[in-house]
Formats: C-alpha cells, structure tokens, sequence
C-alpha cells in the first residue's frame, strides 16, 4: 500500500509539473503583450519596469527562474511588487468560506433527497424534486447568481451584497482583499468541526448514537459566531456571514443536484439486495434500513463522483464571484488573468492543482 501510494503521488507530481508548463507556455504565448503594456507608461519608464519584473528576459529564462522559485516554495512577486503568496492568502478564505459550507450544505441536501426519493416509489412530487435538482445543477452560473442575488438581496433584504468596488483596478482589490475577520471565521469553524466530529465517534462508539449530519455545518457556523462576539468581532463576523451567505446558497444549489441523482439511482439499486431482503425478514423499520444499511453502501460511489466533480464545482464558484463581485481566489484568478498578472495566476494554479 505504502508503495502505490508514493508510486501515485509522484505520478500526480508529475501531471501537474507537465500541466502548469503547459499554462504557462501556452498564455505566455496567446496573450499577446504583458502587464506593463496595458497602460499609457512612455517606452522607456516602460522598458525599466519589464526589466525589473524580468519580463524583458527569453520566456525559457523566465520558466527556468519561476520552477527554481516554485521548487524552494518561493511563488514570486506579483507584478505589482506584492508576494503572490500574500495576495492569495488575502483572497483564500472567502473562497474556502464559500466551497466548504456551501460544498457541505449541498452534498448533506443531496445524499438527504436522494435518499428519500430513491427509496420511495414515484410520485408527481418525487418526480418534480429530481427535475427541479438536475434543473439546478446544470444551470447557467451566472444567470442564477443575479436571480438570486435579485431576489434575496434586492428584494427580501436576506442577504448582503459585497461593496460595490472597481472591480478592474487591481490595486483597490488586493487593498479590501485583506479578509482577516473570514481566517478568523474559518479557523473558529475548523476547530469546532473538528470536536463535533470526536464528540460524535465517542457517542457512537458508547451510547450507539449518531449526531445528525446537519449538526456537522450548523454548530461549527453557529459556535464561530458566537465566539465571534466573544473576541470582540461580532458585528464584523455577523456581516461577513450576511455577505457570504448568497454565494454559499447559490454554491450549494448548483452543487447538490449531482448528488441527489446519483444517491436515488444508488439507492434504488439496493432495494432488492440481499441484505435488504434479509433485514426486512427479521423485522427491521423500512427507515431503520434505509438508513442503516442501504444508505452506507449507496453513499460510496457518492463521494468518488464527488471528488471527481471538484474541478467543475470550482470553475463556477470562479463565476460566481467574479458576478457578485466577492473578493475570493476565483475572481482573483479571473482578473490576474484578464490584467496578463501570470505570477497570480501560476500560484493560484499550483493551490488549486495539489
């Protein structure tokens, strides 16, 4: 085991090392210009400032340097004099924030759906939640970013958007970036997931009791809360919940239907295995095996295909901040790339490729 292991890490390794020089190659050599080129710099103060980003050197020297930094753990500077690693450290919890309370409320809605559907026969009502969660999984981004920004921001005032920010001008985004209240947030939740998960091993180990799933996204939102006011920061916290709290929703919407489909097709498969039957014959409550033994074995091609889906779900939680304006690493990744930042760009590759 020890050896496939290591066999598959260094293969892993390997496919992002070819994967990252492909990018950079291949942007390098798309996007026609480079950072400095975008402004109105006279040529010579403009020749200074690509000499000094090293942007003047072949794009084989500029390659070698960035894998001799990235292989001492040095990301550079971003081409604005900022060290990348500071810049998507500044960005790095919203999205966190954003992928695993939103990511957790959609797969406990999902595994929860589809286990009920799946294991009930047909209905109009059943019917409709399948057709309404594939509606929602396979739905344009964007578009329901702004629906739903219209309608729970706009119109029920339940949520906050984030300050309105010139969004093109870097600087002022790497500025209102510094999102020290949310790694606060973030570490509280951490902490407490990590307690609610022994406290739930030990009762199931003592008392054969099972916390709710559900127990395992709201007591870690709500203890960081109020450990929040606690420190002093309450009211911060409160409005980075307020403010977070629709891209969460919308991530969690487009990031449940999978889940639902694939538990209900799953689950229906095990209603006429043997072990089903045989629980049944000792008298067991449909609930008690539905819950106890079909939905174990149905939950594991759930998480595989899960994992597997990881690369989507972050390519639209990239959309959805960048339309709702959250200063995270997917707008950040969109912007660097769009204002030719590469230093931004590759560091934010390699987070998101280990």
């Amino acid at each position: 085991m020890t050896r496939y292991l290591l066999r598959r890490g260094l293969s892993s390794l390997v496919a992002l090392f070819i994967f990252l020089t492909l990018f950079f190659f291949i942007a390098q050599i798309a996007l026609p210009g480079d950072y400095f080129s975008q402004f109105l710099i006279p040529g010579p103060l403009r020749n200074l400032l690509r000499s000094e980003a090293g942007l003047d050197q072949p794009l084989v020297i500029q390659y070698l340097i960035w894998v001799q930094g990235l292989l001492t753990g040095d990301l550079g500077l971003s081409l604005r004099g900022t060290p990348v690693s500071e810049v998507i450290w500044n960005a790095l919890p919203t999205t966190m924030i954003v992928f695993f309370v939103g990511g957790g409320i959609g797969f406990l809605t999902g595994f929860w759906l589809g286990k009920l559907t799946g294991w009930r026969k047909h209905s109009p009502l059943l019917d409709a939640l399948t057709f309404g969660g594939i509606a929602l999984y396979t739905s344009f981004p964007p578009w329901l970013a702004f629906m739903m920004a219209y309608l729970f921001a706009a119109q029920l005032k339940v949520f906050r958007l984030s300050p309105t920010i010139e969004m093109m001008q870097l600087g002022r985004w790497f500025e209102l970036g510094r999102n020290v209240i949310e790694a606060r947030l973030l570490l509280m939740m951490g902490v407490v997931l990590v307690l609610v998960i022994g406290v739930s091993a030990v009762l199931n180990k003592l008392l054969k009791w099972r916390v709710p799933p559900v127990l395992f996204i709201i007591l870690p939102v709500v203890a960081a809360l109020a450990g929040a006011y606690l420190w002093g920061f309450g009211d911060e916290a409160r409005e980075a919940y307020l403010i977070n709290g629709l891209p969460i929703v919308i991530f969690a919407i487009l990031s449940f239907g999978e889940v639902m489909v694939i538990m209900q097709t799953n689950i229906r498969e095990t209603l006429y295995e043997e072990y089903t039957t045989t629980a049944r014959a000792k008298g067991l409550s449909e609930r008690r095996i539905r819950d106890r033994h079909a939905a174990p074995n149905a939950l594991i091609p759930v998480l595989s295909r899960t994992v597997i889906s990881v690369p989507y779900l972050l390519s639209g939680l990239v959309i959805i901040e960048f339309a709702l304006e959250i200063r995270g690493v997917g707008s950040l990744l969109f912007l660097s790339t769009l204002q030719q930042d590469f230093p931004v760009v590759m560091g934010i590759l390699v987070l998101i490729g280990l």
